[in-house]
């Protein structure tokens, strides 16, 4: 196999961002041989909030204001809020990401996540490169990396186990334990339903989900790609849809 890509090499593939290249950072790259395909592995990869949320980092919450994409976190007992710019990537090949943080440890992180393949499967780098806001911070920084590090190399392999499944394991949740009264609305729903002559098994596969699925999920439901798991006809199921959320059960998304 080909020796792996050192950060100089890697960051003339994908520069750091020219206005901070001169600062100085902190920089780890983490390089993964998995099995499994870059297509395989690209749509988990490239899922960083159901990545981020396994890794256990921070909760992050986001707010467009005058057409910039904001984000904000609890870390480390300090609040953190950044600019959240535009990301770049090529499916299945890399991404990479940069945020200029307005509040927090860091002023800059850019990161890169590049897949190629290999004939064993394929060959991740994971590159993190952070300018510090000062010197107790960069402390601080340097800290932390070791834990991703150590949960990047417990997930990562499991998941890579897993590319047969349509959601791996190491990326869900388990299934809420729902309080009486809110068991209670979803029969009374799947009744209603039921009474309005909608398709049984489009109703129970509904409902199920919503009483189980993971909330990464249930914030947008696919309907075409729940149709297609669920060997349901996708216009049968989008009509059971459109009633549940006259019932209340769902939400139709609203444009902005």
């Amino acid at each position: 196999m080909a020796t792996a890509l050192t950060i100089a090499q890697l960051l003339e593939l994908h520069p750091f961002p020219a206005e901070h290249a001169n600062k100085k950072r902190i920089e780890r790259l983490w390089v993964f041989d998995l099995p499994g395909t870059p297509a395989m592995l690209w749509p988990f990869i490239s899922d960083t909030s159901r990545m981020n949320r396994a890794l256990g980092t921070a909760q992050m919450t986001f707010v467009e204001k005058n057409g910039l994409r904001h984000g904000s976190s609890k870390a480390g007992g300090l609040q953190h809020e950044w600019v959240e710019v535009p990301w770049n990537w090529v499916s299945e090949q890399w991404l990479t990401s940069t945020r200029i943080y307005e509040r927090g440890f860091m002023r800059v992180m850019y990161a890169i996540h590049r897949l190629e393949p290999t004939p064993e499967g394929t060959r991740l780098y994971l590159y993190f490169g952070a300018v510090p806001r000062n010197a107790l911070w960069s402390a601080a920084i340097r800290l932390g990396f070791p834990s991703l590090e150590k949960s990047y190399r417990k997930i990562l392999p499991a998941l890579a186990a897993q590319l047969d499944r349509l959601r791996p394991d190491i990326l869900q949740l388990p299934p809420p334990e729902l309080e009486e009264g809110s068991l209670s609305r979803l029969r009374a729903v799947r009744e209603q339903l039921i009474a309005e002559k909608l398709p049984t098994n489009c109703v129970d596969a509904l409902v199920d989900w919503v009483r189980t699925g993971d909330e990464a999920d249930l914030h947008r439901i696919q309907i075409r790609e729940r149709a297609r798991v669920w060997k349901v006809p996708e216009l049968e199921l989008l009509r059971t849809a459109l009633h549940a959320t006259r019932a209340g059960m769902l939400d139709l998304p609203r444009r902005p």
